[in-house]
């Protein structure tokens, strides 16, 4: 099993890539992710939350851990239009 730290250096290697600044920790976006993934915890249904902020799904089969989905999102970059921040 990944740590958390495992999966913000693998963010961090891409954000990089991109010219952004690493992750910072944030209580809040993590409280907030935590009762999101408690609600979907018994269906696993891949549903936006609705609310403020942005979210990377990511759905897999066998042994997807939070490394492999980062590097999931990652090649979604040529879908990606920088100037409106949303996907094409």
């Amino acid at each position: 099993q990944i740590s958390l730290q495992d999966f913000a250096n693998a963010h961090n290697v891409i954000r990089a890539k991109a010219g952004v600044g690493p992750l910072v920790s944030n209580q809040t976006l993590a409280s907030y992710a935590q009762n999101y993934a408690n609600k979907r915890i018994g269906d696993c249904k891949m549903e936006p939350s609705y609310g403020p902020y942005g979210e990377s799904p990511a759905e897999g089969h066998g042994n997807l851990d939070g490394v492999d989905a980062v590097k999931m999102w990652a090649s979604e970059k040529p879908d990606y239009d920088h100037n409106s921040s949303r996907r094409r």
